[in-house]
């Protein structure tokens, strides 16, 4: 069985007997449980939050994105590192770029936009990531903050 199988799985039967929050708490759990595994967690730095925030729609299967906020100790002064990441459906690290004072805000298809830029490796920065090929490429651009798409379908 796969892992997500055992999450879903976990959380069909907490959702049974538990509590939702229990549920919410269990599904945290699982996050960090899997971003442990997949080595995405630096060691030696302390692990301030781990969220998710949305998913995005990568042919027929979802795609989690997680936001992650590591601190670094220093001599000085511990100063934090916040990451955005990539999961695949079966919760493996897939892509990720550091963020500089932006938070993630919502997913819309297989984009992901936030409130300020993001850099990524290749030195590419923007507010919009959309993601092609299964998580394995991604473009960065820039989109006028008052002209981002709603982030829910409203009837």
């Amino acid at each position: 069985m796969t892992r997500i199988g055992l999450i879903i799985g976990a959380a069909m039967l907490l959702g049974a007997s538990a509590p939702p929050a229990a549920n919410l708490e269990a599904s945290h759990q699982a996050l960090i449980t899997a971003l442990r595994q997949d080595h995405v967690l630096v060691p030696g730095r302390l692990l301030l939050r781990a969220s998710y925030v949305c998913s995005v729609k990568l042919g027929k299967a979802q795609y989690p994105i997680a936001e992650v906020l590591e601190q670094v100790p220093a001599a000085m002064e511990p100063r934090g590192v916040a990451r955005v990441i990539l999961l695949s459906p079966q919760l493996k690290s897939i892509w990720q770029a550091q963020l500089f004072g932006s938070r993630p805000l919502f997913c819309k298809g297989n984009s992901v936009y936030f409130s300020g830029d993001v850099r990524a490796a290749d030195g590419s920065s923007g507010n919009k990531v959309t993601f092609l090929f299964g998580g394995e490429a991604a473009t960065i651009t820039k989109v006028n903050p008052l002209k981002l798409p709603a982030p829910l379908e409203t009837k």
